[in-house]
């Protein structure tokens, strides 16, 4: 009974740590173009493993291959329906009748965990996660004279993860799987891949007055202007239900 007790009130669990790492790959050919250009292009990889995802390691999803409410089009269910429950009240009603949840839309426990006595949400981060980024990058450099330099960089990538955000950071990508028993799922295009960004940067010293008095030299000239201009492709969100 105690034992059952304490499994009631346990909400996290903290497993053995596992060091997430990066494996970086990159491959770039450089060339000189006449006198003062100098041009690039080159691939870049990265893999992120053992990345840490937020996860409830005791739930499950009450909708499954045979509980899940149709979808309508002009009174067409287009993805059939569920041969066992076909509405939230059935499939709620499901979950409560197979012991693993006392209330309408409750979480589904695991029975494992739930003959267990852990009748709460178990909140865990594991070391379950990936990321996958590969960009193509062309680079042109030039320097001018009298003390003028220019860079145009442009970068065509990918990533693709499936724990963009382990912590309530964004509203946009949500911190935790659809499904706790498949991570893997949720392997999409990240909300942090931008497709095409480009950067074009300036560097010009203004190198008049050298010769003149302190003034002239120093308040007048002697001045660095570096604008910089970035562009790149909006972010991803994921589709979320608001209720």
């Amino acid at each position: 009974a105690t034992q059952k007790a304490a499994a009631a009130k346990t909400s996290a669990f903290v497993p053995n740590q596992v060091v997430p790492y990066s494996e970086n790959y990159t491959l770039t050919i450089q060339r000189q173009i006449g006198h003062g250009l100098t041009a690039e292009l080159g691939y870049t990889g990265n893999r992120g493993i053992h990345l840490p995802t937020q996860v409830q390691i005791n739930i499950q999803p009450e909708v499954n291959s045979t509980n899940y409410l149709p979808t309508y089009v002009n009174g067409v269910a287009i993805n059939g329906q569920g041969s066992s429950a076909t509405t939230r009240a059935a499939i709620d009603a499901q979950a409560i009748a197979a012991g693993q949840g006392n209330k309408a839309g409750s979480a589904y426990y695991r029975p494992a965990f739930y003959s267990a006595g852990f009748t709460g949400t178990i909140t865990s981060y594991q070391p379950y996660s990936q990321s996958n980024y590969n960009g193509l990058i062309a680079n042109l450099q030039g320097r001018m004279k009298n003390g003028l330099q220019l860079q145009i960089s442009y970068t065509y990538s990918k990533t693709m993860d499936d724990a963009t955000a382990e912590v309530f950071a964004t509203s946009l990508t949500p911190r935790r799987p659809q499904n706790p028993a498949n991570i893997n799922a949720d392997y999409s295009r990240s909300a942090l891949s931008r497709t095409h960004r480009i950067t074009m940067e300036a560097d010009y010293n203004f190198q008049a007055f050298k010769g003149s008095n302190w003034v002239m030299r120093n308040v007048v000239g002697n001045w660095v202007f570096a604008p910089v201009y970035t562009y790149e492709s909006p972010e991803y969100a994921t589709v979320l239900q608001g209720t």
